[in-house]
């Protein structure tokens, strides 16, 4: 996005980024009107500040854009936190063939840096698809153990990557 943008050029982004915004907003919370309220401030800001800033990857900032500001309603109470991270989890899923594959490479390197038996857990119920009663039984521990392994292995991930 260039600083010299003229109404009509901001339009035609606006128009380009404003369904897909919306749809991954929507995705997470399924709230019609704050989806739309969230994708409208972004760019009502960025339009107000479109002199004053400089994107390289605008899709990069976009998402992030929307991203942050579910956190900031997360953190006005307005959302539930665990809703949330779940379903961005589920988006980043159902996306995977469009994900940045720096961030796969960074995934992958992550979950090897897991201990063997929790990066088996990871990947039976985030690859294979397997539910924790599955994955327990399989390995034969406790569906606690498997839920905590999947917790921790989280914020591990989440602690490497970002």
């Amino acid at each position: 996005m260039s600083n010299n943008i003229d109404k009509q050029s901001f339009e035609e982004f606006f128009t380009q980024y404003w369904e897909r915004l919306y749809c991954y907003c929507y995705k997470m919370t399924s709230d019609n009107d704050l989806s739309q309220n969230i994708v409208q401030n972004i760019f009502t800001d960025l339009w107000e500040r479109r002199n004053k800033i400089h994107i390289q990857d605008v899709d990069k900032y976009l998402f992030k854009s929307v991203k942050y500001q579910l956190f900031n309603h997360y953190r006005n109470g307005k959302i539930n936190r665990e809703i949330l991270l779940d379903k961005f989890e589920e988006y980043i899923e159902e996306n995977n063939e469009s994900a940045d594959h720096k961030l796969i490479d960074n995934l992958e390197k992550a979950l090897n840096k897991l201990p063997e038996k929790r990066c088996r857990i990871v990947k039976m119920n985030k690859i294979h698809d397997m539910s924790i009663e599955e994955i327990a039984t399989s390995l034969s521990i406790s569906k606690q153990t498997v839920k905590n392994q999947l917790t921790v292995a989280v914020k591990q991930l989440r602690a490497g990557i970002f």
